[in-house]
């Protein structure tokens, strides 16, 4: 399995290829100064207008730019001031290059598949400038049904040396689900899942880890996610969205780590995939 900023990476060099492909189709036309009488300062070469088929790729790789931006933001989130101006600086003329709406400078396709992949390159170093990461294991990160199923963190059957973070999204949904849920074999587990926590907290400091077992330790981040930075389909008010959102956060810390959401729902596994994490199912992976 990759690290979060590995896989991300890889997501930026499909969609290289995917805009390459698109300016490969494209066309500009002659300088609008040609047979002028007034000389336009700027930019001054029109588009050439695409076929339906290169139509329909431009949009798909217009939405799969914008969704890899939001996330690339996220995981800047830490970065350095100029890791993120250079960064940011490049999505405007990016899109611009995909948008096709603009006249622009280059006059030729090869100018434009120059600039593209140069404006991606920046953008690839921005992300690579960023490092972290949390203990020497795989992260795990369970959201609240695991630990309703088995609170037992101690029983769960490790193949390898793991970390099991605990998001406060997750704690603060397992104290509501101790008091108020209406089943009490619900609110039991949920109490033995925050009594089990405490005993790791008893060891030693959560947030910089506690061995659980051989293969498994704790850790736990105190933050709440910051929704400014965050990519915009995710609601503040959805738990599940909250849930990615910190997700993100761990992300943005430990960009070097290979990080995996264990869950057993499956609206939670799409919106894992979507925002590019890893998921195991639970109870296939022996969790439960």
């Amino acid at each position: 399995m990759s690290t979060f900023k590995e896989s991300l990476l890889t997501r930026f060099e499909e969609f290289r290829k995917h805009g390459i492909f698109l300016i490969s189709k494209s066309s500009l036309k002659p300088s609008v100064n040609i047979n002028s009488s007034i000389v336009l300062l700027g930019p001054d070469h029109p588009w050439g207008k695409l076929d339906e088929e290169s139509k329909r790729l431009q949009t798909e790789i217009y939405n799969e730019y914008k969704h890899l931006i939001e996330i690339g933001k996220s995981i800047l989130a830490n970065a350095l001031p100029e890791a993120k101006e250079k960064y940011e600086a490049e999505i405007g003329l990016l899109l611009d290059k995909i948008e096709q709406k603009n006249m622009t400078w280059h006059e030729t396709i090869s100018e434009v598949e120059e600039y593209f992949k140069k404006g991606l390159e920046n953008q690839v170093e921005s992300i690579n400038s960023v490092h972290g990461k949390i203990g020497d294991g795989k992260l795990l990160i369970p959201d609240t049904n695991v630990f309703i199923a088995n609170p037992n963190f101690h029983k769960y059957r490790i193949p390898r040396k793991s970390c099991i973070i605990f998001l406060p999204t997750v704690l603060g949904e397992l104290d509501r689900l101790k008091v108020e849920h209406g089943n009490e074999n619900v609110r039991n587990k949920a109490a033995t899942a925050i009594r089990n926590i405490k005993e790791y907290r008893r060891r030693g400091k959560l947030l910089d880890g506690v061995k659980i077992t051989d293969k498994l330790s704790a850790y736990t981040i105190a933050v709440e996610p910051k929704f400014e930075d965050k990519p915009s389909w995710l609601d503040p008010n959805n738990k599940d969205d909250r849930f990615i959102a910190t997700c993100l956060e761990v992300a943005a810390k430990c960009p070097d780590s290979e990080i995996a959401i264990l869950t057993l729902d499956i609206n939670m596994q799409n919106k894992a995939e979507f925002a590019l994490f890893p998921y195991l199912d639970a109870e296939e992976a022996g969790f439960i």
